[in-house]
């Protein structure tokens, strides 16, 4: 009898592990909490097009999400444009772009915007973190970019990502993000080139959905209420419209959230569960709004603002052009926030309020009746919460008794985006078959 594998979870890294198992003739089986697969990467559908739940681009360096695309046959899809980042500080936008742009950035003292740049340059040569997995984010900052850099423009930045915990945050996380949109950027520095592609995130989820379908059963709207290990095989429980099915399986690839994970798995080894409840995560809420005019030049920007409810407006339109949505202009509006933050409590009428009161506020000149359309998406277990000492203990949440892990905890220090996350599918999907020699 063939050998039965079980994805748990259908966001980006299931989809990579089931195209590689494809790739090698096995079926797979996907259980999905949701009515749709692609977790994060997913989209709306609005007015015949299609634009992502949460923010997306691609970076020069995700050379697994090209080799993929030749695979898939949409590598004529990619769409790469320069970028322009904005930092508002204090109630005013500064561009926050080129080198020249951060020689007018006035926050800053004149001496500490040249040690700025130069710090960039040199993170941007250097792919090498060194040993920075146990070192504060705060105290590197600090010694590399000068105090002031890190209170006016650091320590903003890291609240949004480490809510609950700033002074743990670790530095090697902070080192990879840097190094990514520094190496998106020219030789001087002076543009950011970024990629998106026709269609938007939705052609590559529906590429792979295409090419894994004849393998793969997509169990959809379905809850995961355990997994047990069970006589060589996993007894996995779920619960589809209030009622309990029961899937056996020889071999499991894991892709929920870690809390997830340690909620639902039963008699798994004690030293693996220990590492895995030691991993948190935080939640985002994100708006996308349709407008009928633009709201700024910039396509990012950084919000360091403590009057405002969230902690980054992102003019997608500013990226890829109005015309391939219908002329609507579209923005994202996000904040990364622990479950104890009041607007992970609060109804969507609530936060929309505020949302757009702060867009206003932000920019006076946007009028209500230029917004034609708001939606809200929040995700519980949006990214991991990446503190000093998390690559020891990640690289302790191994692989046991042919239960294989994958998903964003695992792309430390690198930066959190689908190329990373799809390459962890992958490689469990080949760890999977090189250990049982399948």
């Amino acid at each position: 009898m063939a050998e039965k594998i079980v994805v748990l979870g259908g966001g980006a890294s299931a989809l990579g592990a089931a195209y590689e198992l494809a790739k090698h003739n096995f079926n797979t089986t996907i259980i999905e909490k949701g009515k749709n697969i692609g977790g994060l990467a997913s989209s709306y559908k609005i007015d015949g097009f299609y634009i992502e739940r949460f923010y997306h681009h691609f970076f020069p360096t995700d050379e697994l999400v090209f080799q993929l695309a030749k695979e898939l046959g949409i590598k004529d899809k990619f769409i790469w444009r320069k970028t322009k980042m904005g930092f508002y500080y204090k109630n005013k936008l500064y561009g926050f772009t080129s080198p020249l742009d951060i020689l007018r950035f006035k926050p800053l003292a004149f001496m500490d915007r040249i040690k700025f740049g130069l710090s960039m340059l040199k993170i941007a040569k250097n792919r090498d973190y060194g040993n920075l997995d146990k070192v504060s984010a705060e105290k590197w900052l600090i010694g590399v970019f000068g105090r002031d850099a890190y209170e006016k423009i650091f320590r903003p930045m890291l609240k949004i990502k480490f809510a609950m915990s700033i002074d743990n945050a670790s530095a090697a996380f902070v080192y990879g993000r840097l190094h990514a949109r520094a190496k998106s950027r020219s030789k001087s520095l002076v543009s950011e080139k970024l990629g998106y592609m026709e269609g938007g995130y939705n052609s590559l989820i529906k590429a792979l959905y295409n090419r894994i379908r004849a393998k793969s059963e997509i169990i959809y709207n379905s809850d995961i209420v355990e997994i047990r290990y069970s006589k060589d095989r996993y007894i996995i429980k779920i619960s589809k419209s209030n009622k309990i099915k029961i899937i056996e399986a020889d071999y499991v690839i894991n892709t929920l959230p870690l809390e997830i994970f340690s909620r639902i798995a039963k008699n798994f080894p004690g030293k693996l569960m220990h590492c895995i409840k030691k991993i948190k995560y935080q939640a985002v809420i994100c708006a996308t709004i349709g407008l009928k005019r633009r709201l700024s030049d910039y396509y990012w920007i950084n919000v360091s603002s403590a009057d405002l409810p969230f902690h980054g407006v992102i003019e997608h339109t500013n990226f890829i052009p109005s015309r391939n949505y219908k002329n609507f202009h579209i923005v994202y509006i996000f904040n990364y926030v622990s479950p104890e933050h009041e607007f992970w409590k609060v109804n969507e009428s609530s936060i929309k309020k505020a949302y757009l009161s702060g867009l206003q506020k932000m920019f006076p000149h946007m009028n209500r009746k230029d917004i034609l359309w708001f939606k809200l998406s929040k995700e519980r277990y949006a990214t991991p919460i990446f503190l000093q000492g998390y690559e020891e203990n990640m690289k302790k949440i191994e692989n046991a008794r042919n239960l294989y892990f994958a998903g964003s905890f695992k792309i430390y220090p690198n930066s959190r985006n689908v190329n990373n996350v799809i390459r962890t599918g992958i490689d469990a999907a080949k760890d999977l078959l090189k250990e049982n020699n399948l």
